[in-house]
């Protein structure tokens, strides 16, 4: 299926940034491109703006954030990849180039499903696998009811140990709870390769 690119540089706080968008919509950009009310932002607001235009159609994929060539959240804390697909979302938290839990002990990954339930979390410090902000098992993997299925505790990306089922529950909430970095929701990539409104 051919994918299209389109990358979106700007300077924040002196910095060089870039988002690079992917579609597998054929011109999906180019159709955007027409919209004046669009393509008059710059920076994360043409993104935000992009993603709108995208809501429903499946449009945008992928989403990755750099900040002097390094993967890096988003300055006010997007995340650095967001990916979309048929079965949900999957969102990728890091800081110079290297995975990493975000504010608030936030997962560094998520992978959650079209109802939004969350599927697995895993917490990363420097990019290694590390429990997570109150003690939170680094490995977290849930059923599409948000039940715990397998937690594994983390140090240094070295695998400590594995919850039995009574110590999984404990974190049954986290499944169960929304979390704050999910972006808006996208439906799954397009199959045809037409531009919305085309």
């Amino acid at each position: 299926m051919p994918r299209e690119q389109e990358t979106i540089q700007y300077i924040s706080d002196s910095v060089p940034c870039k988002v690079v968008l992917t579609s597998q919509v054929t011109d999906f950009f180019a159709h955007a491109r027409a919209l004046p009310e669009i393509w008059k932002k710059n920076g994360e607001e043409l993104v935000s703006a992009l993603m709108k235009h995208a809501k429903g159609t499946g449009a945008i994929f992928r989403v990755e954030r750099y900040k002097n060539d390094k993967r890096n959240n988003g300055p006010t804390g997007e995340p650095a990849i967001e990916e979309f697909t048929e079965e949900g979302m999957s969102l990728s938290l890091y800081e110079n180039g290297q995975r990493n839990d975000g504010a608030g002990g936030l997962p560094a990954y998520q992978r959650l499903n079209n109802d939004g339930v969350l599927l697995q979390v895993a917490h990363y410090k420097n990019g290694q696998r590390n429990d997570g902000a109150n003690g939170r098992p680094a490995e977290q993997v849930f059923d599409h009811r948000g039940r715990p299925v397998y937690m594994a505790r983390y140090k240094d990306d070295k695998q400590v140990n594995v919850l039995g089922q009574l110590e999984m529950e404990v974190y049954q909430d986290l499944a169960l709870a929304k979390t704050a970095a999910v972006p808006q929701k996208q439906k799954a990539p397009a199959k045809k390769g037409k531009s919305p409104g085309m």
